[in-house]
């Protein structure tokens, strides 16, 4: 019997990651949109999910295209996965 287990540190409990998770997604949005503007204090932003947080970017860049959202999503994997 084989068992599979998925560990998630969403809190910084387990790994300190913030520090270069948000570098990351910095990254894989510039990647993907380009040189938009991101707040420097990531609490400027209403919604506290990095999904929310990129809608509120691409609005106030006057971005409309939903499917750059999954674009910056793969990205962002691909750069995390990166510095495993």
């Amino acid at each position: 019997m084989t068992m599979i287990a998925a560990i998630f540190d969403i809190d910084g409990t387990l790994v300190e990651s913030s520090h270069f998770d948000g570098a990351y997604y910095i990254s894989a949005i510039r990647e993907v949109l380009g040189e938009v503007y991101i707040h420097d204090d990531w609490s400027k932003y209403k919604n506290v999910t990095d999904s929310g947080m990129l809608r509120e970017i691409m609005k106030e860049n006057k971005i409309r295209e939903k499917r750059q959202i999954e674009e910056v999503r793969k990205k962002f994997g691909e750069l995390i996965e990166g510095c495993a």
